[in-house]
């Protein structure tokens, strides 16, 4: 990639541009976490409940997981089409296998040189799930390394 190894951009604004790729193929992070472990089919510590979704934009990509997986959770009562629906569990499934944890260790920054490598490890695998969600993340992710 010929890139500085020590160079440490924003964690966060990377993540949010591959979450971003992965949704082309306003809630909090407790909320996030709550609705994986529902997702995953177990209950919170604080039961199940559902809030009102935020405002949807780059700043706010937080808001995009949380809503996609409230509709992923709620898709019975929507008319989605069986593309829609094989997209939004696609990007759920993204959300829960690779995406958080990356999300929950980007402050540390001693961290990051290691986080970055699983990273690009795990979007690399991600092939064998979902090739196009793998390839358009992992370009995006090699874009600002």
């Amino acid at each position: 990639m010929e890139k500085e190894l020590l160079h440490i951009a924003c964690r966060h604004h990377i993540l949010e541009i591959v979450l971003e790729a992965a949704f082309t193929a306003v809630g909090d992070y407790r909320d996030l976490l709550e609705l994986s472990i529902i997702f995953l089919g177990g209950i919170p510590p604080r039961g199940i409940s559902f809030k009102a979704s935020g405002g949807i934009h780059r700043a706010r990509w937080i808001a995009k997981a949380i809503y996609s997986m409230k509709l992923w959770m709620f898709r019975a009562q929507f008319k989605l089409s069986p593309r829609e629906e094989i997209g939004l569990k696609a990007v759920c499934d993204f959300i829960i296998k690779v995406y958080l944890k990356a999300w929950y260790l980007a402050p540390v920054p001693q961290l990051a040189p290691a986080q970055d490598l699983w990273l690009l490890k795990e979007l690399q695998r991600y092939h064998n799930i979902h090739p196009k969600i793998s390839a358009v993340t992992l370009k995006k992710f090699q874009g600002h390394l």
